[in-house]
């Protein structure tokens, strides 16, 4: 063999090791960058009822009003009331959606434990409920998954041993409000065809980006 091929076999194998070499580093903390790929997919969602309540929704706006409104660094917060004035019951009657978006990095074995968890929830149109709580490697994973259409959950937090927060990932929103509403004889039922207040508000539309950031 020529000098020449020696110097060429020799600085290929050498590539090839740097190449190795770079794998290995981002195979050893993929668990922490999907995690990391979820933080910012719920931190970068414009709730949807917000968008939907700026933009003017297409039909009976006038019988609600803007209660709370609150973005701040980690969590965003979203919720419209019937006005007082228009109540056909007494119960208090709001729609609402909230985000928040904790990261921090946290050992890859315990990251990759949460993934685990995560990958188990189901992928369900029907009422379903499930809380699970764990400890793994001294950390405490709270998962808390809730599709029941009133009040819709989707939730991890992962606490390390000195008890502060590292993660807190978590979208929900639900309702409690009266359908029906009354002014003077006037009746409209908010809840059904074309008056549906649940898909012009944007609340079921909301659920396919609530049940889905894990994925």
């Amino acid at each position: 063999m020529k000098w020449i091929d020696i110097l060429k076999e020799t600085v290929t194998q050498s590539r090839v090791k740097e190449i190795e070499d770079i794998d290995i580093d981002i195979d050893d903390d993929d668990c922490n960058r999907k995690l990391q790929q979820m933080a910012n997919k719920l931190k970068n969602y414009n709730l949807l009822l917000r968008k939907k309540w700026e933009a003017g929704w297409p039909q009976h706006q006038e019988y609600f009003e803007l209660e709370n409104d609150e973005q701040k660094a980690n969590s965003s917060f979203f919720v419209i009331k019937v006005k007082e004035e228009n109540k056909f019951t007494s119960l208090e009657q709001y729609i609402f959606e909230s985000t928040t978006s904790i990261y921090n990095p946290i050992p890859e074995s315990v990251a990759c434990k949460v993934l685990e968890i995560l990958e188990e929830t189901p992928q369900t149109d029907k009422e379903y409920e499930s809380a699970i709580f764990i400890e793994f490697e001294g950390y405490k994973i709270y998962r808390d998954f809730n599709f029941n259409y009133q009040y819709n959950v989707n939730k991890l937090v992962v606490t390390p041993p000195n008890g502060k927060d590292e993660i807190e990932l978590s979208w929900t929103n639900g309702e409690h409000t009266g359908l029906v509403l009354g002014v003077g004889r006037r009746q409209v039922n908010l809840a059904t065809g074309s008056n549906n207040i649940y898909r012009t508000s944007g609340y079921y539309d909301g659920r396919d980006f609530g049940f889905s950031w894990h994925r």
